[in-house]
């Protein structure tokens, strides 16, 4: 068994390998990034600025407050003076058989202004060169891009724990 799974890990890594970054400044796809935030005031704050200095001219954020009971909204409406690239939609419960996160997504979606979504946590941190790097990975022939997101390095058995979990 352990034999069979580090066969498809190192399956899994040399694939990624192969998958080419593309070097193009701005492909002009236009991207719409989606947040599902629910009670994220303080990651919204530490995390929208780093999402909103891109270096990615076709893009915006749009941030759906998911039934937020703290200020999640006033500290997006807040950023949104200073960034035009920033959306907020509130919303207050989720439609009838809908999970409150895939409604909220689908109304990030039903917001967007472009044809390519990613889906990112308010609890995340990205460099400026995130958006170009996912952009580049839109090809004719793929439908889906998905990405993989770490987990901060800190010290402890329990983050290696979850280290080792996540990559799992």
């Amino acid at each position: 068994m352990g034999f069979l799974y580090g066969s498809m890990i190192t399956w899994i890594f040399l694939g990624w390998k192969k998958i080419p970054f593309s070097t193009q400044k701005d492909p002009c796809l236009g991207i719409s990034i989606i947040v599902a935030a629910h009670n994220e005031e303080e990651n919204l704050q530490k995390f929208l600025p780093s999402l909103l200095k891109q270096n990615y001219s076709k893009y915006e954020v749009i941030v759906v407050c998911d039934r937020c009971e703290d200020k999640s909204v006033d500290v997006v409406k807040k950023i949104q003076k200073w960034s035009p690239l920033l959306k907020c939609v509130e919303i207050f419960f989720p439609e009838k058989g809908f999970s409150p996160k895939k409604w909220a997504i689908k109304q990030g979606i039903a917001h967007a202004n472009y044809h390519h979504f990613a889906l990112i946590d308010a609890d995340c941190y990205v460099g400026p060169d995130w958006i170009q790097y996912f952009a580049s990975k839109f090809v004719s022939e793929k439908d889906l891009v998905l990405g993989l997101g770490w987990y901060e390095k800190k010290k402890g058995v329990l983050n290696r724990f979850i280290q080792f979990e996540t990559f799992y």
